[in-house]
């Protein structure tokens, strides 16, 4: 009877605090769609995403390997919310723009002249001009007759792009004792590529506004000099904190109810 009473007790918090979360979600998405759907978001300057590129260097085997600040540009869920390329990126890749956390995209360009045909017969013993390395598998194939009178390129192109995020830090009068600061490093397997640009952004991770959970707690109030232990019910919205338990009472040997609100002002 008392579990019961209990439940009932701990339903209304509850369902204060969901039909609270509903009506937030329901102005939320309210006002997104009308500012969608308002002639400011036509006029309003994009984010900038292309990443400053801080360094670059070739390898002996002549693979290129360029570096950005990790962290060069964050972007506040406010911004994403309202920019253009943003909701563009989303709607590829099927999923709302506040559900991204991270975009990177790569530009390069691969190209390389005077390479040395090979001629030779292929299995029909038509005359077939090929060319291949690591990477590229370019075919040609003369027009055969006057009815045929077009030629036709074949190609296949196969390489990796690396992706390699590092900490390392600043230097100090010539020494690595600075604070740490992150930088990511895009390598492209391909002697004959070399890298455009480099687009990206991070979102930074966002606490949930709405939480619930179950949990057991154990209390001993030292100046009472009484120790309580039971279920509880903790809710949160944004930084309000609803707590409702059912303790244990050891002392007096009997169950008792106890409801609090906790609200956060500041967070180390």
């Amino acid at each position: 009877m008392k579990i019961l009473k209990f439940i009932a007790w701990l339903s209304i918090p509850v369902l204060i605090m969901l039909n609270v979360k509903s009506c937030h979600e329901a102005a939320q998405a309210k006002k997104e769609n009308a500012f969608y759907k308002s002639e400011k978001l036509q006029n309003k300057k994009e984010i900038q995403i292309e990443a400053a590129i801080i360094n670059r260097k070739i390898s002996k085997q002549g693979i290129e390997t360029v570096t950005i600040n990790a962290l060069s540009n964050i972007l506040p869920v406010k911004e994403v919310l309202k920019s253009l390329i943003v909701d563009s990126i989303a709607k590829t890749n099927n999923i709302k723009p506040k559900q991204i956390v991270n975009y990177t995209s790569v530009s390069f360009v691969s190209k390389a002249d005077y390479l040395k045909a090979i001629a030779q017969r292929d299995s029909f013993k038509n005359l077939v001009y090929t060319y291949r390395n690591k990477w590229l598998s370019v075919s040609y194939t003369p027009a055969k007759d006057s009815i045929d009178t077009t030629g036709h390129f074949a190609y296949q192109y196969n390489t990796e792009l690396n992706q390699t995020q590092y900490w390392e830090r600043y230097k100090v009068l010539g020494l690595k004792i600075g604070r740490k600061q992150a930088y990511v490093n895009f390598a492209l397997v391909d002697s004959n590529a070399r890298i455009q640009n480099v687009k990206n952004f991070v979102v930074p991770y966002q606490e949930p506004k709405f939480g619930i959970s179950l949990q057991a707690r154990a209390v001993y109030n030292i100046t009472s000099n009484r120790f309580f232990t039971g279920p509880g019910l903790s809710l949160d919205f944004n930084k309000v904190n609803v707590l409702a338990y059912y303790y244990y009472n050891v002392n007096a040997n009997r169950w008792e109810y106890a409801v609090g609100l906790n609200k956060t002002f500041l967070k180390l």
